[in-house]
Parts: structure tokens; C-alpha cells; sequence
């Protein structure tokens, strides 16, 4: 079973770990990533019955979901393919130390242009 994600957290200190686990009480689903893969266990284990978290312990599969639009499965397969395609393109023409630049980069030019992703769906909720 797949688990939809509303919201990524990237970097799990204090702010984002908090933000993560309001987010989740709140029933957003939450995709997190943490440079170091033992504290974002360590949140799940601890706080994982507070909402719906989602680990990725690979950066570049965080950005290829978010990039796709998180919660939906063929975007993230596409956002991966695309992700990969634009990463060898810079680097066939760069050095390869570009590498996880160009990843952020893209990350960045697509949250400017669609920031809900390239396949995400825009909702809008009356309170």
C-alpha cells in the first residue's frame, strides 16, 4: 500500500522535527529526509503515533517526490526520471561535482514555477 504524503520536511532539528510532528497531528501525511538517517528513525520510532510519517533516507528520492508532486506515485516516477535526465545532461557538459546541485537546483526552479509539483493537484478547502 502507498502512503500519501501532504507536506516535506527536509532537516529534522529542533524546528523541523516540531513542524513535522504539528503537521501530522494536524492528519497531514509528512515525508521527511535528514542528512543523518538515525534521527529521522529515531523520530518516527518515538513520535510515529502522532500522525502519518513517511522516512526517506535518500535525499535524491525526496526530491523526486516532491518534484512529482508528493502523494502521487507516477509523478514521483517521473519526477525521478526527469530528475535524472536533467542531473546527467548538466553533468555531461559540467564537472560531475555539480552533481547534487543541479538536484537542489531543479528542486528549487520547479518549487518557483509549480509548487505543489509537476503532477500535484492544487486543493482548495472551505473552513
Amino acid at each position: 500500500m502507498t502512503q500519501l504524503c501532504d507536506l516535506g520536511v527536509l532537516g529534522l532539528a529542533v524546528m523541523g522535527a516540531n513542524l513535522a510532528r504539528n503537521a501530522a497531528r494536524k492528519g497531514f501525511g509528512v515525508a521527511l529526509y535528514n542528512r543523518h538517517g538515525g534521527r529521522t528513525e529515531d523520530l518516527v520510532r518515538e513520535f510515529g503515533h502522532e500522525g502519518r510519517f513517511t522516512p526517506t533516507k535518500d535525499l535524491k528520492a525526496f526530491v523526486a517526490a516532491v518534484i512529482g508532486g508528493i502523494g502521487h506515485v507516477p509523478g514521483a516516477v517521473a519526477g525521478a526520471l526527469l530528475l535524472g535526465l536533467v542531473e546527467e545532461f548538466v553533468v555531461g557538459y559540467t564537472a560531475s561535482s555539480w552533481r547534487d546541485a543541479v538536484a537542489f537546483g531543479f528542486l528549487i526552479i520547479v518549487l518557483l514555477v509549480r509548487p505543489e509539483g509537476l503532477f500535484g493537484r492544487v486543493s482548495a478547502e472551505k473552513v
